[in-house]
C-alpha cells in the first residue's frame, strides 16, 4: 500500500474519531453508518447488512446473518449459487466495517495521546525556563518527549496493517458486485460497489 494512502486512512480516521469519548469508542463507531459510493451507504444493524440510498435514507437491501436477502424489505429467493455470492459479499462487507471501527478507535487513542504530549511539551518548556535553562532539565526533558514519541509513533504504525486489510477488502468486495451483477439480475440495478473515493463516516 502507498505511503500516502496510509497517511491518508490515518489522518482521516483519526480526525473524525475526536467526535466521540474515548469509553466505548468501539461501539459507539458500529452505530455510525459508512458511504461506499456516491449512491449508497451501509449500517449493521442486529448484524444485518443494511444497503441504503444517501439522499433519501431509503432502505434498499438488507442481508441478515442467516443470508436472507430482502431488496426494499421484499424476501428474495436464492439459489444455492446465488446465496453463497450474497454470503461473500456480506462477510466481506462486515470485515471493511469492522476494520473501520478498529481504524478509527485506535486512531482516537492516538489522536489522544498526540494531544496529552503536546500539552506536556508545553508545561516542559515552561519548566525548563522556570529552570533557568538548567541542562540537567532540559535533558530529562527531550528524553521524556521522545519516548513519549516513540511510543505513539509505534502505535500509528500497526494502524497500518489494519489499512492494508481495508484496502484488500475494498478490492475483495468489488470482485463479489461484479459476479452479483452477473448473477443476481434484481441486485445489478443497485450500486454495492465500495469506491475509495468516496469512503467516508457520516456522524448523525
Amino acid at each position: 500500500m502507498k505511503n500516502a494512502t496510509k497517511l491518508f486512512y490515518f489522518v482521516f480516521f483519526t480526525f473524525i474519531s475526536f467526535g466521540f469519548a474515548e469509553d466505548g469508542m468501539k461501539e459507539k463507531f458500529k452505530n455510525i453508518q459508512m458511504n461506499i459510493n456516491q449512491q449508497n451507504y451501509i449500517i449493521f444493524e442486529d448484524e444485518s447488512l443494511i444497503i441504503c440510498d444517501r439522499e433519501s435514507d431509503k432502505y434498499l437491501v438488507e442481508i441478515t446473518p442467516e443470508i436472507d436477502l430482502y431488496i426494499e424489505s421484499r424476501k428474495v429467493d436464492l439459489d444455492a449459487e446465488q446465496k453463497s455470492l450474497v454470503r461473500e459479499y456480506y462477510e466481506a462487507q462486515q470485515i471493511l466495517f469492522s476494520k473501520r471501527n478498529s481504524i478509527g478507535a485506535k486512531g482516537l487513542h492516538i489522536g489522544i495521546e498526540s494531544a496529552k504530549l503536546a500539552v506536556a511539551a508545553v508545561g516542559g518548556v515552561v519548566e525548563l525556563a522556570l529552570s533557568g535553562f538548567d541542562e540537567s532539565v532540559g535533558d530529562e526533558f527531550e528524553q521524556e518527549m521522545e519516548s513519549k514519541a516513540e511510543r505513539i509513533e509505534e502505535k500509528a504504525n500497526a494502524i497500518e496493517d489494519d489499512a492494508d486489510e481495508f484496502e484488500y477488502q475494498v478490492i475483495q468486495i468489488n470482485k463479489i458486485d461484479r459476479k452479483i451483477s452477473r448473477t443476481i439480475d434484481i441486485l445489478a440495478e443497485i450500486d454495492l460497489s465500495v469506491d475509495e473515493d468516496r469512503l467516508s463516516i457520516d456522524i448523525n
